[in-house]
C-alpha cells in the first residue's frame, strides 16, 4: 500500500507489481505526482547521494486502511514491511499493534546498508554482516533488494538465518548492477 499520482509512473508500478504476483493496493492522489528518486555516484570514491521527490507517497492517509476492501487485506496479511525513515514511530507502532496471530511470532529486521541487517525474534537479536564487494555499480535499491530478497525467503517459510542470507545476496547483487535490478541468472543457492 502507499499513495501514488494519477500517472504513467503508477500505471508503470502497477504491471510490474502484477507481473511479480503481487497484489497492491494504491491510494491515488489527484493533483500529486508519483514519486522519484535519482541517484548519483561519485566515480572516485563511490559516494551516494539520492535527492528525492516524494511526491504523492507523503499523502498517504491513515483513512485509506480503513476502507474495507483494505482492511480485509491488512488482516490477512502474514508479513508487514515498512520503510524506515521514521523507525522510532514504526517500531512503536510494532510494539503497541495488538497480536493478531498469536501462534506466529514477530520477526523485525532492521537493514543499515552497508553494514548491517540486525533481525530480531523472539530468541534475541542477531547481527547480520556481509562483505562490500570490490566492484560497485549503483547503490540505488540495494536495502530495498535486501528486504526483497528477505521477505521472499520469509514467505516461502525458510528459516531467519536463510531469510537473512537471501536478502544479503540481492543486496551485494544490486550493488552490482545498474539499477535495480539482478543478473539473468542468480546465482544465489541458499
Amino acid at each position: 500500500m502507499g499513495c501514488v499520482g494519477d500517472d504513467f509512473e503508477k500505471q508503470n508500478l502497477i504491471q510490474l507489481a502484477q507481473s511479480a504476483g503481487l497484489d497492491v493496493k494504491y491510494q491515488t492522489h489527484p493533483k500529486l505526482t508519483t514519486g522519484r528518486c535519482a541517484v548519483l555516484i561519485s566515480s572516485r570514491d563511490q559516494v551516494r547521494t539520492m535527492v528525492a521527490s516524494l511526491g504523492a507517497s507523503e499523502a498517504f492517509t491513515a483513512d485509506f486502511l480503513d476502507e474495507r476492501d483494505n482492511w480485509g487485506v491488512i488482516e490477512q496479511a502474514q508479513i508487514f514491511c515498512s520503510e524506515s525513515s521514521n523507525l522510532h514511530a514504526v517500531l512503536e507502532a510494532i510494539r503497541d499493534t495488538p497480536k493478531w496471530n498469536r501462534g506466529r511470532p514477530r520477526i523485525v529486521v532492521v537493514t543499515k546498508i552497508p553494514e548491517r541487517t540486525t533481525v530480531a525474534t523472539v530468541d534475541g537479536i542477531k547481527e547480520y554482516r556481509w562483505k562490500k564487494p570490490s566492484k560497485v555499480i549503483d547503490t540505488h535499491g540495494c536495502g530495498d533488494a535486501l528486504a526483497g530478497g528477505f521477505l521472499a525467503y520469509l514467505a516461502l517459510g525458510k528459516s531467519v538465518d536463510q531469510c537473512a542470507n537471501a536478502g544479503l545476496y540481492c543486496a551485494v547483487e544490486n550493488l552490482q548492477q545498474l539499477g535495480c535490478q539482478f543478473p539473468p541468472k542468480p546465482s544465489y543457492n541458499g
